[in-house]
């Protein structure tokens, strides 16, 4: 809830995210399958991939603005592996 809230409402990280990144909401009670595969064990856990599902980056627990941005500069649209990327971000019904 608190990334919903804080850093995912957070005008820079907005505009981050939409700059390189499809974002992607999944509720892990609802799509198991999926958040087993790209290793969401613990929540939150924020995963960028790739469309072929290679993930590029696991970052566990709540991410301040400031935190998550940093991460996602780390694989960025400006890093050649990182285009069209997704930032999934897994949570729990209704924490969203």
């Amino acid at each position: 809830r608190k990334m919903s809230k804080v850093t995912f409402s957070d005008q820079q990280v907005v505009q981050h995210v939409n700059s390189g990144f499809v974002a992607v909401a999944i509720d892990v009670d609802a799509d198991r399958k999926l958040a087993k595969e790209i290793g969401a064990e613990r929540l939150p856990t924020t995963v960028v991939l790739t469309p072929d599902r290679k993930v590029l980056k696991t970052i566990v627990g709540y991410q301040s603005p400031t935190r998550l941005k940093d991460h996602l500069d780390m694989v960025g649209p400006e890093k050649e592996a990182a285009s069209d990327s997704y930032l999934v971000h897994t949570s729990v019904h209704g924490q969203r």
